[in-house]
């Protein structure tokens, strides 16, 4: 089977650009986040003969470890045109991403309790994480 993905990312929010700097609500390609930021991604993606729409809403935050983390719930998923209701799993679910270029993009957690229909997302935003992770070593 082949697999095609076609990934969109559109910053919502005060950042214009995609570079690493000081640009307020910038995200992923923020490079010093401070606690309590806050970021919104609208994420379109074509799968084969499924095409999604999904936001992923974040905020900066520490783990446990005193590490700085991006925690991003997810909402308005549109799958082939339709609006999909999001059962309470989906809402609760938090995906974690890590923003410590030293160490490696953290995977995403049991996938087992999440709607289906945010699995392909959820794994395409971890993904995307990685190989911006991955460039930032290669340029750094």
């Amino acid at each position: 089977m082949t697999i095609r993905i076609a990934l969109l990312f559109t910053m919502l929010g005060l950042a214009g650009t995609l570079t690493r700097g000081a640009q307020p609500n910038a995200g992923l390609f923020a490079g010093r986040p401070k606690v309590g930021e806050r970021m919104t991604y609208l994420m379109t993606g074509v799968n084969e003969n499924w095409k999604y729409q999904v936001e992923a809403s974040g905020v900066v935050r520490k783990d446990s470890k005193g590490n700085l983390v991006e925690e991003y719930t997810w909402s308005h998923l549109v799958s082939n045109g339709v609006a999909v209701t999001l059962p309470v799993s989906g809402s609760q679910f938090r995906q974690i991403l890590s923003l410590d270029p030293s160490k490696p993009p953290l995977l995403p957690p049991n996938l087992g309790v999440v709607p289906p229909a945010l699995i392909g997302p959820i794994l395409d935003f971890a993904t995307f994480n990685v190989d911006l992770w991955l460039a930032g070593r290669l340029a750094g």
